[in-house]
């Protein structure tokens, strides 16, 4: 928004402009008729005095062109010097007169001093002039009196004086008017500023969270927008629960199935498997070709983080098996599936900036030893480290029992060779048949 005193400047500039059209230079020059018509002795004189206003007006309106709006003390003082030249050229023209029955220098004079009171001076500006103005003419005044002594020349002064108060007491309140919209256009600037700023807020919160809500469960957004989770500090280390699924031989079936049913089938199987993920309030990580990557207990502590990942692990079975007629025949065959899960600790948080890519993720052995496991597990089935499975037996004996589980023979695990790494399959009871 611009400035009380670029808005001032503006406002004079154009008053100024106007006033200083060639209507109105020609108009000025027109009353040299007049000129000619009373005074035909003076009418070269005031021809010369006339000119000289106009060129002032002309010389100063080029430069009010010119200037930058944002100096209002130099248009100011650009704007007054035709007031200036003008009142001296009447003064002088009245000098000339010396005629006290007549009223034709003080018609100018009114004229001149009316004129003042519409341009957008500042108080002292103003001030300066009409002084200028009352001091001449009432300078002419008193010689003239001296000389004559002719009292009645005081009163086309009072009418000067009368217009020049006038003129101000008029100025007042329109400056006061000025400064109660300037300031009411503030209040209504600073208002659509903060809605403004407000909205960029909101806006910038909502696609953070809609970014957000590719990773998190509703519930999990929900608890960061009420401030139970703060996502905006440092990474932390947290004992997490991680589940890895994804399809078999999926890298040489998509070369030999359409662009079109491979983008199909994908699709349901990415959007089912975080449906279910998102049901039991898991983090998606990332997506890692056809895979996908999940863990529990970060961002928001979950004391049965373990449980919660082999129940989403064995609620994804369910979903797959009751789909598998839907997905056998849009992958041309048996749909075929792994899901490797551990625990253990990773660093949580966001990596990135706002320059790149910015996202929640963790960091840390706990991951790769998921995605070990995934390759070690059975097809359509659930592989845990033994760590996770008495982590679970921790957390909810009871439910530990519900499952079969069934130790697989020792395998060496890239990048855990020193490890000794129990592998359990795990299902349900029920499902045995």
């Amino acid at each position: 928004m611009k400035s009380k005193q670029q808005e001032s400047s503006e406002n004079l500039a154009k008053f100024f402009r106007g006033a200083a059209s060639l209507y109105a230079v020609a108009l000025f020059m027109l009353f040299a008729i007049c000129d000619s018509l009373f005074y035909p002795q003076h009418a070269r004189t005031f021809w010369i005095l006339r000119i000289v206003v106009v060129i002032s007006i002309l010389v100063s309106r080029y430069f009010v062109k010119k200037l930058n709006n944002d100096n209002f003390d130099q248009m100011q003082l650009i704007c007054s010097i035709p007031f200036i030249v003008g009142s001296s050229a009447i003064v002088w023209m009245v000098f000339c007169i010396s005629d006290h029955s007549s009223s034709y220098w003080g018609g100018l004079g009114i004229i001149l001093t009316a004129l003042s009171t519409g341009f957008s001076f500042s108080r002292f500006y103003y001030a300066l002039i009409s002084l200028y103005i009352l001091l001449i003419f009432g300078a002419f005044t008193i010689w003239y009196y001296v000389q004559t002594g002719y009292l009645q020349i005081f009163l086309q002064y009072i009418f000067l004086i009368a217009i020049s108060i006038s003129g101000s007491v008029g100025r007042w309140f329109y400056n006061r008017l000025e400064r109660d919209e300037y300031s009411s256009r503030v209040k209504l600037n600073d208002e659509l500023e903060n809605r403004n700023l407000i909205i960029k807020n909101k806006t910038e919160e909502a696609t953070r969270l809609r970014g957000l809500s590719r990773q998190f469960s509703p519930r999990l957004i929900e608890c960061i927008e009420q401030g139970v989770v703060d996502l905006s500090g440092p990474q932390i280390l947290r004992e997490i629960s991680v589940l890895f699924i994804d399809i078999k031989d999926s890298t040489h079936k998509v070369l030999e199935m359409p662009a079109e049913a491979t983008q199909k089938i994908i699709t349901l199987f990415i959007a089912d498997v975080m449906g279910v993920m998102n049901k039991h309030d898991m983090t998606i990580d990332k997506f890692v070709g056809d895979g996908v990557i999940g863990f529990t207990n970060a961002p928001l502590r979950q004391d049965d983080h373990v449980k919660r990942s082999i129940e989403c692990a064995l609620e994804v079975c369910a979903l797959l098996e009751e789909k598998s007629a839907i997905y056998d025949e849009l992958w041309g065959g048996p749909f075929e599936y792994r899901i490797g899960m551990a625990c253990g600790e990773a660093s949580v948080g966001f990596y990135g900036n706002d320059d790149t890519i910015k996202t929640y993720t963790a960091l840390g052995m706990v991951i790769n030893l998921a995605n070990r496991m995934n390759g070690k597990s059975p097809l359509n089935s659930i592989v845990v480290t033994g760590e996770m499975k008495r982590q679970l037996e921790i957390q909810d004996s009871t439910f530990a029992e519900t499952l079969h589980w069934q130790m697989l023979p020792s395998q060496t695990l890239k990048g855990f060779e020193t490890a000794n790494i129990e592998i359990w399959n795990c299902r349900p009871i029920s499902s045995i048949s």
